[in-house]
């Protein structure tokens, strides 16, 4: 977690998830039909075409699905299903070779960390009831969290990933508690201070930002968040969140040693 107090000059993060290569974890605790209909990703994937923002949503649901059907596990999506399943008989499963679980590790990691300071923030600070989810449209913690009440949720993803994942979770019987609201802006408009403005975010109240799962792929567009959110967060508001992955490639040494993303791997 970083305070947006520090966010004028280079933020630090305490610790970087990576993904892990060791320590693989067993996949025995699964059912014949439940690793059939996790076998079936692949099929969901096949359908996102070119779309690689769908295609890494609906990899990232498939995940969170996963790890729910652990005996032990480190959190549980109950809608993850629906958003990686069109349909009953719909699943084209084919033969194939489950993804290691170990090298999707980190993710899991990061979403029980960022979950629990989620909670914790908001259950700790009694006037902070704005949350803004940089997520990939997905996102089910509006969902699956026990949130304050009057809680208000701003979830910035790409547009026609969210009206999907809306629909399929409305028609799962996914619902938000009576006391709280989410609210969505699209990723894909220039203006995020002014529609979030409109929408009924303000910047003169403490808010929790939240990034997992937003299409980053350069670090001039990450930079672009860090400065909308400097910009438009009160002093003192916490922003947490996962490195995005596409930035941690071959080269991420080079890219990292700019004097601003140096400070972010202190």
């Amino acid at each position: 977690m970083i305070g947006l107090t520090q966010l004028r000059r280079p933020p630090a993060i305490r610790r970087l998830v990576r993904p892990a290569s060791h320590f693989p974890l067993p996949a025995s605790f699964i059912s014949d039909t439940k690793m059939r209909r996790a076998a079936g990703v692949d099929a969901r994937l096949a359908g996102a075409g070119s779309d690689s923002n769908l295609h890494a949503a609906i990899r990232a649901a498939s995940l969170r699905f996963e790890e729910t059907l652990r005996p032990d596990p480190l959190f549980i999506d109950p809608y993850a299903e629906c958003l990686v399943f069109p349909g009953e008989g719909n699943f084209g499963i084919k033969e194939q070779q489950q993804a290691s679980l170990s090298s999707t590790l980190y993710y899991r990691l990061a979403t029980k960390f960022i979950d629990d300071k989620i909670l914790n923030e908001v259950n700790s600070f009694d006037e902070l009831r704005q949350v803004v989810l940089l997520t990939d449209g997905m996102d089910t913690r509006p969902y699956r969290l026990n949130w304050p009440r009057y809680t208000v949720i701003y979830d910035i993803s790409p547009e026609a990933i969210f009206k999907e994942a809306h629909k399929k979770l409305q028609d799962s019987g996914a619902k938000l508690s009576k006391t709280c609201m989410i609210v969505h802006t699209s990723m894909e408009l220039s203006d995020l201070h002014m529609l979030l403005s409109r929408k009924g975010f303000s910047g003169y109240k403490p808010s929790l930002w939240v990034l997992q799962g937003l299409p980053l792929t350069t670090l001039a567009e990450f930079e672009n968040i860090l400065s909308t959110v400097s910009s438009f967060a009160m002093k003192g508001c916490p922003f947490i969140g996962e490195f995005p992955g596409l930035l941690l490639g071959d080269k991420f040494e080079d890219k990292a040693s700019s004097p601003m993303h140096s400070a972010w791997l202190r």
